[in-house]
């Protein structure tokens, strides 16, 4: 069976394979719980998750520039697939998701990277 420890006060979670010794494993480490291992690979699956969303609203800001300089509008399916994109993001984040039937999107800002 597989052990996993924790750090107390960084919540950083590691296996422990035996071989880091008590030198490593200080007093701010214990060993985790099922718990706290499930919360912790949930919280990394969210991260991924989020980090893909971001980087495909950064790859499709371009379309705003190009309407603002040429007039030309944007797809709307990539409106939308936006739209889904940061609802999502707010759901894993535990934020207020806009309104699903908003039909606007803007650019993504240096403050939600």
């Amino acid at each position: 069976m597989t052990k996993y420890r924790i750090n107390t006060k960084t919540n950083q979670v590691i296996e422990d394979k035996g071989n880091l010794g008590s030198f490593f494993f200080n007093e701010d480490w214990r060993e985790a719980t099922d718990e706290e291992i499930n919360n912790h690979t949930s919280n990394i699956s969210k991260q991924t998750e989020i980090k893909e969303l971001k980087t495909y609203l950064e790859s499709t800001d371009w379309y705003y520039a190009r309407q603002l300089e040429t007039g030309e509008t944007i797809p709307d399916d990539v409106k939308q697939k936006r739209i889904e994109s940061r609802n999502r993001i707010n759901e894993l984040q535990g934020t207020e998701s806009a309104d699903e039937t908003e039909t606007t999107d803007e650019p993504t800002t240096e403050s939600e990277s």
